[in-house]
C-alpha cells in the first residue's frame, strides 16, 4: 500500500472505491503510472508516487484490471 505518501491535496480518482487506509484504483486502458499520479497530485511532481506506484506493482507492466491501493 502507498503508505508513505499523505498529501492534503492529495486527489481521489474517479472509480475508485474507499477500502480501509485508502482507496483501490482498477487500472483503466491507457493509464500508465505517470497519469495515475498526476492525476492524483495534479500540479505537484508525480516522480516519488510514479516510485511509490511502481512499488506497489511489483515493477510489472501496469495492465488494464489491475487493482492500485492507493492513499
Amino acid at each position: 500500500m502507498l503508505s508513505s505518501i499523505n498529501s492534503p491535496a492529495m486527489a481521489v480518482l474517479p472509480g475508485s472505491v474507499k477500502v480501509p487506509g485508502g482507496y483501490e484504483y482498477v487500472v483503466r486502458p491507457g493509464d500508465t503510472l505517470w497519469s495515475i499520479a498526476s492525476r492524483l497530485e495534479p500540479g505537484g511532481d508525480p516522480r516519488a508516487l510514479v516510485a511509490e506506484l511502481g512499488n506497489e506493482t511489483h515493477g510489472t507492466t501496469l495492465m488494464p484490471g489491475t487493482v492500485l491501493h492507493l492513499p
